[in-house]
């Protein structure tokens, strides 16, 4: 399942998805992944959360994210939860539209819940978002 915090860049979505992911070790029995733009949030997390910083991968085409993502999963079949922060924001419109629909099946597929969060004003949200919103 995906779901995607879509609000203005500085609204809190980062502190939103580091406090679910740290109050999910404890009462999920897999894994809970966070992947982040940069290195900003590394202490925030819990220790127990695998903390992954994509800052070396600046240059992201969508193949290489989607790999990536796959990969992740794919390393490791405990993964109950991913966090996915910021990254998104480093690919065009186009290959965002891809990268939610392929992401939201491969959560479904790997019985994962991901969080992803993306930048933007509300009333310019583009319509494949809408239906991942976060309640």
């Amino acid at each position: 399942m995906l779901k995607v915090l879509y609000s203005r860049r500085g609204t809190g979505k980062t502190k939103e998805m580091i406090k679910k992911a740290n109050s999910d070790i404890g009462t999920v029995k897999g894994d809970v992944v966070f992947l982040d733009k940069d290195d900003h949030c590394k202490f925030d997390l819990h220790h127990d959360v695998r903390y992954i910083d994509t800052q070396q991968y600046r240059k992201l085409s969508l193949e290489y994210f989607m790999g990536f993502i796959g990969g992740v999963m794919a390393s490791d079949y405990d993964i109950e939860k991913m966090y996915i922060d910021g990254v998104p924001g480093l690919l065009s419109e186009e290959d965002l539209r891809t990268a939610v629909k392929n992401i939201g099946e491969l959560a479904k597929n790997n019985n994962v819940e991901v969080m992803m969060s993306i930048s933007g004003k509300k009333e310019e949200m583009p319509d494949f978002i809408k239906e991942y919103i976060a309640e």
